[in-house]
């Protein structure tokens, strides 16, 4: 990867999956919505994972970590190789 990028939190809790042999970590504050906010988070990058590969190919890396970050609804998120701030 040539890029870099770090979120840190001693308030994230950690929650794993896998899709098409590659590991999916995502990063997220325990709330009350926790829950759903988890699920659908990994839910939409087990999808998007097998979408690109069917459509390009396999991914080109081993792990995809997910993480929440204080971006506002109108900045929408940032990505970097392998890592997806929302």
């Amino acid at each position: 990867m040539r890029d870099f990028a770090i979120v840190a939190s001693n308030k994230f809790k950690v929650s794993s999956t896998k899709a098409n042999g590659i590991k999916i970590n995502n990063y997220y504050y325990a709330g009350k919505s926790a829950k759903i906010y988890n699920q659908l988070a990994k839910q939409t990058a087990v999808d998007s994972i097998k979408l690109f590969t069917k459509k390009y190919g396999p991914y080109p890396y081993s792990e995809l970590d997910l993480t929440e970050s204080p971006f506002s609804s109108d900045t929408g998120g940032m990505e970097y190789s392998g890592l997806v701030m929302k």
